[in-house]
């Protein structure tokens, strides 16, 4: 995500919105070598050392100690103009093969996807390989030798791909080398164009650090020639807290989640939401193009899994809690964690937790609870059926050893609070609450079954899945969502209020954004691809991650297999007898289960490269195989209406408890 922690971010952002609301300047994207390596390119050094390897082994007269010392200072386009007038074809040659076509990566796709959105798209890239122009369909890329087109193309506002380095198809326009950078600069129609960029655009750097000399030179000239009303605004997305030129506002984001920087792709997202917001506000007519549907999700003989964020059975369950403390010092803290729903705002109050789990076992090899839902569960089905699902590996526990928290200090009457993670910590003190701990305080032995019991509890804490991200991620992840403008509309939080602060007002939508952030991020840890989020969590999740909700889900298809309807109430279904759990189990060993599983899993929305890595609601990018889904429906049927019911009369299920089960 956006780093929310960073005061110059979120200024920037500010700026960068009001700059796509005013439209005053074109959006150019200025697009560096860091998306290339989204698509597996190697870095600039990663190039250099392996090109120095190949001369090294394979040209007579290579100075290895002149090619280290270049490499080391950072002297590459050096190294590689000595490179290339030692061996000129073999140069072009490593070149032309680095830089070939590649295969499809998720990360890449995800980025063009977002840039897709976007559109129209001007863009210029200092990257040599294909990949953009090849995936973005833009109708104009414009080479080296032509780059004064530029300047019509965007008075003209026709997209463009402007390729200033050069392309590798046409290898010898390549610019890596002095004599290259030389050649390039003394081109004045090159330099006009890009004067010309800066000075009437704004000019948005992705993947790139600008640390080319002749950029910088540019900006420079731009600031100076601009006193008046100042230059740009010109933007650049970055991980590094470096300082910026006149006129270059920084936006960072932080890697400590990914440390393959998708988080820079949340400008994208940022961008599309800003342009959105101004086309409600203006009725201005935007072109935006629907993200491509992307390919199967399964990996063959993967397991599947499905997370449920929030299980609260029927029956009558605390949505907050509470609690003030005072530290040594004499610091008071208030802490609040939950997501704090009243009767007011849900308009169905009728629990979905059996439907949820009855979707998830039917649909995934594995279903996931939080730990403190283990009480909760172990009521809601029984002991028989909740011991049956640990031993048959369906369930499984996800132990968070952080929450999501929001901490008033001071006063009770404090206005602002603050985004944390709490951490509760065990006995001892000396770390976080063992699992044990928390499963021993849901569930305890009947009286004479003490043995028996701790057999069962610990063959439980088997169970247990422990989320270990670190405890300043999750506030640090939270704050970066805030700053999307779709949340900010949906949470009603104006511009006054900094992402690092928590209206007492706010105080429950802020921890209900943590709840789904915190979803997220287990479900990346622990390889979950589907999670089913809270009421309204749906919208939320789109907004701050930029992701498409599946127009059908698996539950639709779990409510077919089992009664025959793709809008059945399945929680209701199973409390009228929950002995129906015992068909769904066994249909979970069939071939036709196992294929239906694997069916779902192929097809569910899962943002590949994105930050939040899970199908929403196990949302469907499109529908189940008919043959398989049926096949799934009549292997149920059969275990549902041929077996002996599970009342104990003796009869057939389908004579005996189906019927009014049905009715």
């Amino acid at each position: 995500m956006l780093n929310a922690n960073d005061p110059d971010t979120i200024f920037s952002l500010r700026l960068l919105r009001e700059t796509i609301t005013t439209g005053n300047r074109t959006i150019v994207f200025w697009i560096g070598a860091g998306t290339s390596r989204w698509a597996g390119y190697p870095s600039w050094k990663d190039f250099v050392l392996d090109l120095r390897s190949d001369f090294f082994k394979s040209t007579g007269g290579f100075d290895n100690n002149l090619a280290l010392k270049l490499i080391d200072c950072g002297s590459f386009p050096a190294f590689l103009q000595m490179c290339k007038d030692l061996d000129r074809a073999r140069y072009y040659r490593h070149i032309a093969a680095v830089f070939s076509p590649r295969a499809e990566t998720p990360l890449y796709s995800r980025f063009i996807d977002l840039l897709r959105r976007i559109s129209p798209v001007y863009a210029v890239t200092t990257n040599v390989d294909e990949e953009l122009e090849r995936n973005l369909n833009t109708p104009t890329v414009v080479q080296k030798s032509d780059l004064t087109r530029i300047v019509t193309l965007l008075q003209e506002k026709q997209p463009f791909i402007g390729k200033l380095h050069g392309s590798c198809s046409t290898v010898e326009s390549t610019v890596f080398s002095t004599g290259d950078y030389t050649a390039l600069l003394e081109d004045q129609g090159f330099l006009r164009s890009m004067q010309h960029i800066f000075t009437a655009c704004s000019v948005i750097f992705v993947g790139y650090g600008v640390r080319d000399k002749y950029v910088i030179d540019l900006l420079s000239r731009d600031a100076a020639e601009m006193k008046l009303f100042g230059p740009g605004p010109h933007f650049v997305i970055t991980s590094e807290n470096a300082s910026m030129l006149p006129g270059l506002h920084r936006i960072s984001y932080t890697i400590k989640l990914h440390p393959d920087h998708r988080a820079a792709m949340s400008l994208l997202d940022f961008i599309y939401e800003s342009i959105q917001v101004a086309k409600a506000r203006h009725a201005s007519a935007v072109q935006v193009e629907s993200p491509t549907e992307a390919g199967s999700n399964e990996s063959p003989g993967a397991e599947t899994a499905y997370f449920i964020s929030d299980f609260k059975p029927p029956g009558t369950w605390h949505t907050s809690q509470t609690a003030q403390g005072e530290s040594p010092q004499g610091d008071r803290k208030e802490f609040t964690v939950g997501l704090g729903f009243t009767n007011d705002e849900i308009p169905l109050r009728t629990s979905t937790a059996l439907h949820d789990l009855v979707v998830g076992l039917i649909c995934f090899d594995v279903v996931y609870l939080p730990l403190f839902a283990v009480g909760p569960a172990h009521q809601a089905v029984g002991s028989q059926l909740f011991w049956e699902m640990i031993d048959s590996d369906s369930l499984r526990l996800v132990h968070s050893l952080h929450e999501p928290a929001v901490v008033f200090e001071g006063k009770d009457t404090a206005v602002f609070g603050s985004i944390s993670a709490i951490t509760v910590r065990n006995k001892e003190g000396a770390g976080p609450r063992h699992a044990l701990e928390i499963i021993r305080k849901q569930i305890s032995a009947a009286p004479g079954k003490q043995v028996e019991a701790e057999a069962l509890i610990l063959k439980l804490d088997a169970k247990v899945r422990t989320a270990r991200y670190s405890e300043t991620e999750l506030p640090t992840l939270v704050r970066g969502s805030l700053l999307m403008p779709y949340v900010s509309k949906l949470l009603g939080i104006g511009d006054a209020i900094l992402p690092t602060q928590v209206p007492r007002w706010l105080m429950f939508p802020y921890l209900r954004m943590a709840h789904l952030v915190h979803a997220g991020m287990i479900c990346t840890e622990l390889g979950i691809q589907a999670a089913k989020v809270p009421f309204g969590g749906a919208q939320l999740v789109s907004a701050a991650f930029g992701i498409k909700m599946g127009e059908e889900s698996a539950e639709q298809y779990a409510s077919y297999v089992l009664s025959g309807s793709f809008n059945t109430d399945l929680g209701a279904l199973i409390q009228q007898d929950l002995r129906i759990f015992n068909a769904i189990l066994s249909f979970r060993n069939s071939s036709e289960g196992l294929a239906f599983r694997r069916a779902v899993s192929s097809v569910l929305t899962v943002p590949s490269g994105g930050e939040f890595a899970a199908a929403v609601n196990a949302g469907l990018e499109r529908n189940v195989p008919i043959a398989v889904l049926q096949k799934a429906k009549d292997r149920l049927s059969f275990l549902l209406t041929n077996d002996p019911c599970v009342c104990g009369s003796g009869d057939k299920l389908r004579l005996c408890c189906i019927p009014p089960l049905r009715g």
